[in-house]
């Protein structure tokens, strides 16, 4: 098994309370080893429109924790 995290996506925001001055929050997402991502893939934040298992495109520099 393997987790990383996104970042929520706006049905799941307007579900949770978020400390004063946080516009946004994380969740963790778990796979088992035939849907785990690598390691260093699992290291960055992931968008909230992430589709893994299929192909990730959220490794951008800007996703990175």
């Amino acid at each position: 098994m393997l987790q990383w995290q996104r970042i929520v996506t706006d049905a799941e925001l307007a579900q949770i309370t978020l400390p004063p001055g946080e516009t946004t929050a994380n969740v963790a997402v778990f796979g088992c080893d035939t849907h785990a991502m690598s390691l260093d893939s699992a290291a960055y934040l992931h968008l909230a429109t992430c589709t893994w298992p299929g192909p990730c495109t959220c490794l951008t520099p800007a996703a990175t924790p």
